[in-house]
């Protein structure tokens, strides 16, 4: 899940590689420059792991730490 405060201005465009053993990348696209939080849930909606980052207008990439899960 991605929250920022415009969802209609940034969103996951890749996630690398698959199957993740260590560290998850995130690529997202946005159209200017936001803080987002990125939130990994388990099927009942548990909280696992997250992580808030600022973005750049375009493209970046973020790494989640998954080595934990």
């Amino acid at each position: 899940m991605l929250r920022n405060d415009n969802l209609l201005q940034s969103g996951i465009s890749v996630i690398y590689p698959n199957p993740a053993k260590n560290v998850l990348n995130v690529k997202i696209a946005s159209q200017n420059n936001t803080k987002i939080t990125l939130l990994i849930t388990d099927l009942s909606g548990k909280s696992l792991t997250n992580k808030t980052t600022q973005v750049g207008n375009g493209e970046s990439i973020v790494q989640l730490d998954i080595a934990q899960l």
